[in-house]
């Protein structure tokens, strides 16, 4: 997991945020029997050059479950070659396991190549929608 983490930081970085989470945390929640992730890593000439991190998700406007993608990293040198659209389709495919029929990602807001790359595979912008987060002390106020 430690080329999974850096590519993690490096999305985190890329967006201006602190990366918190750790190879461990990866470790820890994405393998196993009850993991509660999914991560396929990219590989050319046998050297990673892109992951994908998903997990099903339901959606109970749509009534059916779909994939949600959590992050989609290439990296820079890899990029421009179809890759971060073979990892969609890859989890896609492993997504139709669990019946998923739709797929749904967040991209930062100053992300304007994700933007277009997304848009130009068909994503479209849930302009009903703002993302929400509660954590921390807040969260445990809730009890």
């Amino acid at each position: 997991m430690p080329v999974v983490q850096s590519y993690l930081e490096a999305i985190s970085q890329q967006d201006g945020l602190i990366h918190l989470g750790t190879a461990a945390d990866l470790a820890r929640h994405g393998s196993g029997e009850n993991a509660l992730f999914r991560a396929v890593l990219a590989e050319r000439h046998g050297a990673p050059v892109g992951v994908v991190i998903f997990f099903p998700v339901f959606s109970t406007l749509r009534g059916r479950p779909g994939v949600y993608v959590q992050d989609v990293y290439v990296t820079p040198e890899a990029r421009g070659g179809g890759l971060g659209k073979a990892l969609l389709a890859e989890s896609r495919r492993l997504g139709r396991a669990w019946g998923a029929d739709y797929m749904t990602l967040m991209v930062g807001h100053a992300n304007d190549y994700a933007k277009d790359f997304y848009a130009a595979l068909g994503f479209e912008r849930l302009a009903e929608y703002d993302a929400l987060v509660l954590e921390g002390a807040l969260l445990d106020r809730l009890g």
